[in-house]
């Protein structure tokens, strides 16, 4: 059995989430990079960046 290498710098964690389905499609109407917008949305919320 392969075993994939470690991960480098801080492995992401795997989230479920239930959000309102007009607020969905109105940032999936922005195209691809949907979770990557998210990450960045919730850190600046979180006062991270």
């Amino acid at each position: 059995m392969k075993r994939r290498p470690p991960l480098r710098g801080a492995a992401k964690r795997q989230v479920t989430l239930r959000l309102d389905p007009d607020g969905f499609e109105k940032v999936r109407e922005g195209g691809p990079g949907l979770q990557a917008w998210m990450n960045e949305a919730l850190r600046k919320a979180a006062g991270l960046d």
